[in-house]
Formats: C-alpha cells, structure tokens, sequence
C-alpha cells in the first residue's frame, strides 16, 4: 500500500521537478542530486529485476553519497571533517551487502546503515546556513529517521520514496516563494 503511494508521489515529484527552472537551484551541484534522487527513486519503485536489483540500485545508492562530495565543495571548500564523513561513508559501502527485491534489502548491513544514519545527520548539521537553513537541516535530519518507522530492510524504500517528493516541493516552494531572489539568482547563474 505505501509503496504504492510512494510510486503516485515520485511521478508527481518528477512532473514538478520538470516544471522547476535549473536556475533556482543554487549552487548547481542540487540540480543534479535532485536529478539523481527522482531517477533512483523512479528505478527503485518501479522496475525490479536482478541486473536493477544488484547493479543499478547498489550504485545509485553510492553516487547518490557520491554527488555529496561534489555538494559540499561547491558550498564549502574548507570543511575537511565533511569531506571525511562522506570519504568514510563511500569506503565502507560494500556493493554485495545492498542488493534489493522490489526495494527491499536482502542482505542488512546494520552498521553500515547506522553510520550512514549518524555521519549524515552531523553532515547536514556542518552545512552552511547560507545554503541550508536551520528548518531544512531538521527536515533533512528527519527525512534520515522517518524511515526507521519501518523494518530495516525497507529503509531505502521510504527514505527514497519520501525524500523525492519532499525534495521536489521544497524546490518547488524555493522558486515560487522567491520570485524576487530568483531574478538575482537567475542572473547569477547566466553570468557564469
């Protein structure tokens, strides 16, 4: 039943992602996680079978803390301990230990899933306030925990079923709400 609801609301989230200039998001590097997100959510949700289930959703889930790194230096350079939270967090991931049968875990790595857990919660926490306000952290920090509701081996489900709408809206909202600082923005990002 909710992963039905997470199938409705990833095809709304990528219908409103499409609508969303490229230019709001700021800096680019977001474009391209939210890209990212709607493209692993839509694959885990919808299309299950075994090349998907062990190849592609092990690594979407691996670039997904991958375009971190490419995040944090284009909104601070000089955060080395953010660098070795992500760094940490992409050494231990083991491919064989995330493979998925209709966005289900077979295999938990429970420590692996706890450090994430822990290590990206103190990332959002590190992240600037000029680029991430104190309400997105927690909702950030939240959109981490929510999925602890259910059984660990469907964690990836919910937290990628929830962070693409949420991911979406809050684009969405970013843009409609800030039609004044989007003009600024939009002329920031055709300058470059």
């Amino acid at each position: 039943m909710l992963r039905s609801i997470y199938i409705i609301l990833n095809f709304v989230a990528i219908l409103i992602s499409l609508i969303i200039p490229i230019y709001i998001y700021y800096p680019i590097s977001w474009f391209y996680k939210t890209i990212l997100i709607q493209v692993s959510a839509f694959t885990l949700l919808n299309i299950s079978n075994k090349f998907v289930n062990e190849k592609i959703l092990p690594l979407f889930l691996y670039l997904n803390i991958l375009i971190l790194l490419i995040v944090q230096y284009t909104i601070n350079k000089n955060n080395i301990f953010a660098y070795f939270i992500l760094t940490y967090l992409l050494i231990t991931f083991k491919f064989k230990n995330f493979k998925f049968n209709n966005g289900i875990l077979l295999k938990i790595d429970k420590f692996w899933i706890t450090s994430y857990i822990i290590l990206l919660t103190i990332w959002f926490i590190l992240l600037p306030p000029l680029y991430v306000s104190l309400y997105s952290k927690v909702g950030l920090i939240l959109l981490l925990l929510y999925p602890l509701l259910f059984p660990l081996n469907e964690y990836f489900l919910h937290r990628i079923g929830s962070l693409s709408i949420v991911t979406a809206l809050h684009w969405y909202l970013h843009f409609k709400s800030n039609k004044k600082d989007s003009l600024l923005v939009r002329k920031r990002y055709h300058k470059k």
